[in-house]
This record gives structure tokens, sequence and C-alpha cells, in this order.
């Protein structure tokens, strides 16, 4: 996950780079840290959510013995 991150970090600078100055954009890298740390703890929240739910479940009766 944070690889997609780091690669969407990656393209924002290049896009940044080469968007004319006519064009109204600005880049905060505050905002920007902000989001990221967002999607990474979201993330793991999400993932830690089935984790939990799965190890409840008792794999013998899944099995049927």
């Amino acid at each position: 996950m944070s690889s997609a991150i780091m690669t969407g970090a990656i393209f924002t600078l290049l896009v940044a780079l080469f968007i004319p100055e006519t064009v109204p954009m600005y880049f905060s890298l505050k905002l920007s840290l902000g989001v990221a740390i967002g999607i990474l703890i979201t993330g793991l929240i999400g993932s830690l959510i089935p984790i939990w739910i799965i190890s409840k479940i008792d794999p013998v009766s899944v099995i049927g013995g």
C-alpha cells in the first residue's frame, strides 16, 4: 500500500513539473502528507477488520470435522 502512495506522489511531482504556469493548480506538501497518512490508516483499519472476523471462525467447524 505504501508503494502505491509513493507512486502517486511521484506522479504528482511529475505533473507539477510539466504543467504550464497558466494552469491554476497548487500542490500543498502538508495536505498531501495528511492525505497519505489518512490513506495508510484507513487501509490498515480496513485490513484488520476481516482478520479479526476470520480469527473468530473455528477451522474445524468450517471443514466439517
